[in-house]
């Protein structure tokens, strides 16, 4: 409950040197090496996911590893919230531009 899982399908199984992967108190930005360059200049990655969060997390305790299910590779984000009293803290999403899931009753399923 105090960290929010994010899981993204890449298109193609890349390795670790090929993800840059930054997650900042309130944003994140994943980005993928094109395939056909090799250097390590900005214009050489294309980026899957820029977006804004929808609460504040903990970047030095975030982490991030690779996952082959099946054909697929995905990569799986684990990013800690950063809570201010350590009370539990629900997001009813994990991004400003995702669609708001309903809360309500949560709280309550977890303390029982």
């Amino acid at each position: 409950w105090n960290e929010i899982e994010v899981v993204l399908r890449l298109p193609r199984k890349p390795k670790v040197a090929d993800l840059r992967v930054q997650v900042r108190p309130r944003h994140l930005l994943i980005m993928l090496r094109k395939l056909e360059d090799c250097g390590e200049g900005q214009e050489d990655f294309e980026v899957i996911v820029d977006a804004g969060l929808a609460g504040e997390v903990k970047p030095s305790e975030s982490s991030w590893e690779l996952k082959q299910v099946g054909n697929q590779t995905e990569l799986h984000l684990a990013l800690l919230k950063q809570t201010s009293s350590g009370l539990l803290q629900l997001w009813a999403r994990a991004f400003e531009a995702d669609e708001a899931v309903e809360l309500e009753g949560l709280a309550e399923e977890k303390t029982q």
